[in-house]
């Protein structure tokens, strides 16, 4: 896209609002389609029909309001074999709601957003977007793109592109956040915890009705012969979720490990090239992230390298040179 937006600033006769309006609508398309044939599988559904994909965004949107971790909740759902087993659903949801959730506290800080209210009322007009508090929505006002480009706060927004990166989908998430930040913050924990319990069990019902749905529809083929096939079938869903995943907490681990060996062998300050004079063995979690990495599937895995990050390592980010 932004690969787009250059060349369309170079060559503005053939990169038409026209021609760019279409290609994103082209790419969307296909990344839509994409996408979700990914996220199904995921979540062992094999043949998408209608419904599907708000199937989907539905989950994504229980996981953020409940504060779920992305993939040891994927992970979770995909390991429920059987879903005619209410113990075995039981089961799989209850590690979600017991293991995979951050407290409200830290929910409440994660959404604060870094814009002011007048910031973000001041962008949300640069963009030319509509927010609707009450229906949910973000849209672009009508026939904003067709409009923009030769106006005023068509400047504004490529200045803010070019040179703060601020562009269309920062203000939606921004807009998100606030959504989120307001909800988190009138919430107490009984009225958290009460309504995770209610989204979670809603969601369940609704995808387990749509497996056993797909299980009737695809038993009388060639391929599916028995439950146990469709059962062998959903296991396969597993090896689209990682047990192991690198989290940036503990490549920091990783990191400071090795320093802090290199600062005792050689001091502080030391040349980056006495690192390979010391044995990898001495490197205990940085052998720990290699073996993981070589089989991040495994459920013999430490518990630790597993875990949902620690709220306290959330916000660590790590730069090309680290």
């Amino acid at each position: 896209m932004r690969l787009g937006e250059a060349l369309a600033q170079s060559f503005p006769n053939v990169f038409t609002n026209q021609f760019r309006k279409n290609s994103r609508t082209l790419f969307q398309s296909h990344f839509n389609s994409s996408y979700y044939q990914n996220m199904l599988k995921r979540i062992g559904i094999f043949q998408e029909q209608e419904g599907d994909r708000e199937l989907v965004d539905e989950l994504l949107r229980v996981m953020q309001l409940t504060g779920a971790d992305y993939n040891n909740t994927f992970r979770a759902i995909s390991l429920i074999q059987d879903v005619e087993n209410e113990e075995e659903v039981q089961k799989g949801m209850n590690q979600i709601i017991n293991h995979e959730l951050y407290s409200l506290d830290f929910l409440k800080v994660k959404y604060q957003s870094s814009l002011s209210g007048s910031q973000l009322l001041q962008f949300i007009k640069i963009f030319r977007l509509e927010f609707d508090e009450n229906e949910n929505l973000i849209t672009r006002e009508q026939d904003a793109q067709d409009r923009e480009d030769d106006s005023e706060l068509g400047n504004d927004r490529r200045f803010l592109e070019l040179y703060y990166g601020i562009d269309e989908d920062f203000v939606r998430r921004e807009i998100s956040r606030k959504k989120l930040s307001n909800h988190f913050q009138n919430l107490s924990e009984v009225e958290h915890l009460k309504a995770v319990k209610q989204q979670w069990r809603d969601w369940f019902d609704k995808y387990t009705r749509r497996v056993i749905q797909e299980y009737d529809q695809t038993r009388t083929t060639d391929h599916v012969r028995s439950k146990s096939d469709y059962v062998q079938m959903r296991a396969t869903s597993a090896k689209e979720n990682p047990s192991f995943i690198l989290r940036n907490y503990l490549i920091q681990d990783a990191i400071q490990e090795v320093e802090t060996i290199l600062d005792a062998k050689y001091g502080v300050g030391h040349n980056e090239n006495h690192g390979f004079q010391i044995l990898r063995s001495e490197f205990r979690k940085l052998n720990e992230l290699m073996t993981a990495l070589q089989n991040p599937f495994s459920d013999q895995l430490d518990h630790h390298l597993t875990h949902k990050a620690p709220e306290r390592s959330c916000s660590i980010s790590l730069s090309c040179s680290s």
